[in-house]
């Protein structure tokens, strides 16, 4: 099974602004983001139920795991729930050694998430 891509969007510099590309949750097939360390995700929630959003670890040099679970509240008063996570030090998140974080979301339902990527 393929990965849903979340697509990256980086902020220009000097304090410019840019247009979010999200995508919609997807549980069935879960979800990507290429990872440079500078990046970070968002996850907006418009329903009246709170959502997860799982963030799949690897090994460290220390051998260390551990998958972050972050609760993204759900929306009041048609105000969406928000929440920022990341950003993603590579040796940590990037799966198989390679470029890309894990992404699952335990429900698909009016959840969007997007990704910034940031400039030094």
């Amino acid at each position: 099974m393929a990965r849903t891509n979340i697509p990256i969007d980086v902020l220009p510099l000097n304090g410019g602004a840019v247009t979010l590309t999200g995508v919609a949750a997807d549980v069935v097939n879960q979800h990507e983001l290429v990872n440079d360390g500078k990046t970070i995700l968002f996850a907006e929630n418009e329903d009246a139920a709170t959502k997860t959003v799982t963030v799949d670890s690897v090994a460290d040099s220390f051998g260390r795991t551990g998958d972050t679970v972050h609760v993204v509240p759900a929306a009041v008063g048609g105000i969406p729930g928000k929440a920022a996570i990341g950003p993603f030090l590579p040796s940590i998140w990037n799966q198989g050694g390679g470029s890309k974080v894990n992404v699952d979301v335990s429900a698909a339902t009016s959840l969007r998430l997007y990704a910034v990527r940031y400039r030094d």
